[in-house]
């Protein structure tokens, strides 16, 4: 390729890659992936928003505080869920609960009590928070409990 050539390929990536640039813009979420975007990290901090359960008791001993499962995974059965199961379960079981599906509900709610070694009684909270903030010390922005079921 001649230094010309070379230079003129160079001129038109420019061009182009403005155009992308210019035009990512108007587009969802600011970017023309994988091509451009304009921002680097544009949602950080990764602000999160996530069902999780606060366990209240487990068989006849009562926790006080309560516990999010994820700081007792002891407390869940190995043979029936891993901690990411779990949550999937946690998921559906809100999702029935907003929905006043009763059935998917109950469902939901005996899929989550077998996957724990012992009977247990929960709260179902929504929470925001930021990830490393969370798995460094457990910090939350904001916690809100949906409903609670007891055993």
């Amino acid at each position: 390729m001649t230094y010309q050539m070379t230079r003129t390929f160079l001129l038109f990536l420019l061009i182009v890659y403005a155009i992308l640039g210019f035009l990512s813009r108007f587009s969802r979420g600011h970017e023309l992936y994988p091509f451009f975007s304009w921002k680097l990290f544009d949602t950080v901090p990764n602000v999160r928003n996530e069902f999780l359960i606060k366990i209240t008791s487990l068989g006849e001993k009562i926790i006080s505080p309560p516990v999010y499962y994820l700081d007792r995974k002891e407390f869940i059965s190995p043979f029936s869920s891993s901690a990411s199961l779990v949550q999937r379960k946690i998921n559906a079981l809100v999702r029935a609960y907003r929905n006043k599906n009763a059935q998917d509900f109950e469902q939901g709610k005996r899929a989550i009590e077998n996957s724990f070694t012992l009977p247990i009684s929960y709260d179902v909270v929504e929470t925001r928070f930021i990830p490393l903030e969370f798995l460094k010390n457990r910090s939350i922005i904001r916690e809100t409990t949906l409903f609670s079921v007891t055993q």
